[in-house]
């Protein structure tokens, strides 16, 4: 167990960029785009239920199936819009401070979308959508991160 202990010790700076490149890498882009055609029926149930606790009426079903579109839409222009701001941002803030920055809008994005159940709110679904869309689309650009960390940039 000691020998265990002092190999993670030894190897700490590794593990930290796993840890930070695991919350805010690639995978969590890709489960995002593949998982919502599961959630479907479970999405549109909680919007209609929403709407009909607000409003006392049945949502129309052309008005639902906007709703579910633009959920299911948000997440790319959100990934457009983090794709145009990304070289920007990392050439003012630089490589590290964006990855973190990048780490904390997904956990935003996570709380908006976790808790949009508890608050009632459809609209949190959106807000959190867009949010990961914007840091999936500024994710690919730290991917170079990697490369940069083995080939002797000491500045992160």
């Amino acid at each position: 167990m000691a020998g265990f202990l002092s190999d993670l010790v030894q190897y700490r700076r590794l593990l930290l960029m796993i840890v930070v490149l695991g919350i805010g890498g690639t995978h969590l882009s890709g489960f995002q785009m593949s998982v919502i055609n599961y959630a479907s029926p479970y999405i549109q149930k909680f919007i209609n239920e929403t709407w009909l606790e607000r409003y006392g009426s049945v949502l129309p079903q052309e008005t639902l199936m906007l709703l579910w579109s633009l959920i299911v839409s948000v997440y790319c222009m959100g990934g457009m819009i983090g794709c145009l701001c990304s070289g920007y941002l990392t050439a003012k803030f630089g490589k590290k401070k964006c990855l973190l920055l990048n780490d904390v809008v997904l956990i935003t994005a996570t709380l908006h979308t976790g808790f949009s159940r508890r608050a009632k709110a459809f609209e949190m679904i959106l807000a959190g959508r867009f949010l990961e869309g914007i840091a999936a689309g500024r994710t690919p650009h730290y991917s170079l991160l990697m490369r940069l960390l083995w080939g002797g940039d000491r500045n992160l």
